[in-house]
């Protein structure tokens, strides 16, 4: 048997002591477990809130109870790449501050980082790790925050979380963010809002070639002056499938968009809802259920009822260019400009090479499908329209299949 030194024994015992109490900092981060032991460094409440816990070596941690009373700045700080923090059921809670943050990390160099199996509420922010690259975030409740409640950067997986009853005081809202190359899935955001001005509510907002699948966004409401409220945004060459976004609302005054769904150029929106969304600024904004830019597929959804008051523009669907709208449902879409509400829209003066087939319009006030292209043309055929004006255009352009490919309105 080996015998320890009255030296050795004290140093254990304190490091034993530290360790229990939840480590902090360094020291927490440097415990190197005996083999045979659990390969994970518990974390718990500091002594006197003296937040933030700081991680500053790779390696899995987990929470051994609630975090409280944390604030003004992080719960939990992360210095370095290959952080595993798993909340363990637990919560990190905040003292309402703004500038609180429950777990992050604002090291661009840090990559390889995971969150999960837990909650985080009452802060400014849910997760930041915006600026960190390769970071899932899953199983996570980031509810009650006021500013955002998970944002990941590049390359980022964020998976079955919710994010929900959101108010941001100042500032924009968004319930979840991720940067390029996001894959965000089987996630819930409702319920948030902001009153800033000129500001902006998205419930999930991703940058390009990002995949979002199976997600429901629902009642993001803006109530200030010139802001702009979208359900989920996502920028060029994303895939968004089997999403739904309704009840999203832009109140107040002011002349922008209020947008169910809003793809960048070269996307697929497919397999999804958007419904209810509500522009009632009075203005001369727009309210789309889905929107994209040009060289886009969006086919197999479910539009209805996105309605504006005021002086601009409703759709269902919004086209710029070269852009297949196909098998899509488009019904209700109306406002207090009676002629300015469509099913389907290509909606500016160059908006040609759209094929628009196969789709089902019903009770738009303005017209079935509507191309304002004046030059150049785009092609409809086999679209079935209860209407009282199936289909109008600016000019004499465009080309509509003929026999039995007709459109037929009834």
């Amino acid at each position: 048997m080996t015998m320890l030194s009255e030296g050795s024994k004290l140093r254990f015992v304190v490091f034993g002591t530290l360790l229990a109490i939840g480590v902090l900092g360094s020291l927490a981060s440097a415990a190197t477990p005996a083999t045979g032991a659990e390969k994970r460094t518990p974390i718990g409440q500091p002594p006197g809130n003296s937040f933030p816990i700081i991680l500053t070596q790779p390696g899995q941690y987990y929470l051994t109870g609630n975090l409280t009373s944390v604030g003004p700045n992080s719960g939990v700080f992360v210095t370095t790449s290959g952080v595993k923090l798993d909340l363990n059921g637990y919560s990190i809670i905040g003292t309402g501050g703004s500038n609180t943050i429950g777990v992050s990390c604002p090291f661009p160099t840090a990559k390889n980082l995971e969150v999960c199996n837990g909650r985080v509420t009452n802060c400014g922010v849910g997760v930041e790790m915006f600026v960190c690259s390769n970071v899932r975030v899953h199983h996570m409740n980031c509810s009650g925050n006021r500013n955002s409640g998970i944002a990941a950067g590049d390359g980022c997986l964020i998976e079955e979380c919710m994010v929900n009853d959101m108010s941001a005081p100042s500032g924009s809202l968004t319930g979840i963010r991720g940067g390029k190359n996001a894959n965000i899935r089987n996630c819930v955001v409702s319920n948030i809002n902001t009153a800033a001005p000129s500001n902006s509510g998205e419930g999930i907002l991703c940058g390009s070639g990002a995949r979002i699948h199976n997600c429901t966004v629902a009642g993001v409401t803006y109530t200030g002056t010139n802001g702009q409220v979208e359900g989920i945004v996502t920028g060029d060459q994303s895939l968004i499938e089997g999403c739904i976004s309704r009840d999203n609302k832009l109140l107040g005054s002011g002349s922008n968009p209020c947008h169910g769904i809003a793809a960048g150029n070269d996307s697929h929106v497919i397999n999804c809802v958007s419904s209810n969304n509500q522009n009632s600024t009075g203005g001369a904004g727009t309210c789309l259920g889905i929107k994209v830019d040009s060289n886009c597929l969006v086919t197999g959804n479910n539009v209805t009822s996105n309605t504006i008051i005021g002086t601009g523009i409703s759709a269902g669907i919004r086209v710029n260019k070269n852009t297949r709208v196909e098998r899509n449902s488009v019904a209700g879409h109306g406002g207090s400009s009676a002629n300015k509400n469509y099913g389907i829209l290509a909606g500016f003066t160059d908006s040609t090479g759209n094929v628009i087939v196969k789709n089902s319009t019903m009770n738009n006030t303005g017209a079935g499908i509507r191309c304002d292209n004046t030059s150049g043309s785009n092609y409809h055929a086999e679209n079935v329209q209860k209407e009282t004006t199936p289909f109008s255009q600016a000019a004499v352009l465009n080309v509509a299949g003929t026999g039995d490919r007709a459109d037929v309105a009834f």
